[in-house]
């Protein structure tokens, strides 16, 4: 998965179409939940791609792919009830 992730980020970068078809219909049938943080992993060179670009299109599944990102840059801490997780009371 390594590999075909470069080799999309390739035809992106060079708009070979064709090829960036290729290799997002591959990685549509292979990510799985073992696999989909190496995904991640390669989160801003993906998020620079046209298909990144198509997502807005989708705005729930933009906004579930920009959390998974934001968590895995920040770590294991929650997103609900700020930083701290207290209500301030």
């Amino acid at each position: 998965m390594h590999h075909m992730t470069e080799v999309l980020g390739l035809a992106d970068q060079y708009t070979l179409d064709s090829l960036r078809h290729v290799c997002e219909n591959i990685l549509i049938h292979d990510v799985e939940v073992e696999n989909c943080c190496h995904l991640l992993k390669h989160f801003e060179a993906v998020a620079k791609t046209q298909s990144f670009e198509e997502l807005s299109g989708v705005p729930t599944l933009l906004l579930e792919v920009t959390r998974a990102a934001a968590q895995l840059h920040q770590g294991p801490r929650s997103l609900v009830g700020g930083e701290s997780g207290t209500s301030g009371n």
